[in-house]
């Protein structure tokens, strides 16, 4: 869902605190996997902007959205619930995350 503070507040001032908290993570030797469970497409819009900003964080959508996805960009390839999970779990988080996001080559 939305962002929000312990009070389940959100705003502009709990974006920005979360913003600060996930720059100060992602200078850290860690990979943060997000997954969504929403059809709010403007939750997607947030965490979809964070995926594009931080290159620690990798933003997965559901099952069906990301075999899309990955479609789009590599027909080729079946995506298969199996490397859905893989992805969910963070097995080789770099060559997962550009699947969806640009053609595979052998490059």
């Amino acid at each position: 869902g939305r962002v929000t503070d312990k009070e389940g507040e959100m705003g502009t001032k709990v974006m920005k605190e979360f913003y600060h908290e996930l720059s100060n993570f992602a200078k850290m030797p860690v990979r943060i996997i997000v997954r969504l469970c929403t059809d709010t497409e403007e939750v997607r819009d947030i965490f979809n902007s964070m995926d594009g900003e931080f290159d620690s964080i990798d933003v997965l959508d559901d099952f069906w959205h990301e075999a899309f996805e990955v479609y789009l960009h590599n027909p080729w390839l079946t995506y298969t619930l199996g490397l859905h999970r893989l992805r969910e779990s963070g097995l080789a988080p770099e060559m997962m995350d550009a699947m969806d996001e640009r053609s595979l080559t052998l490059d």
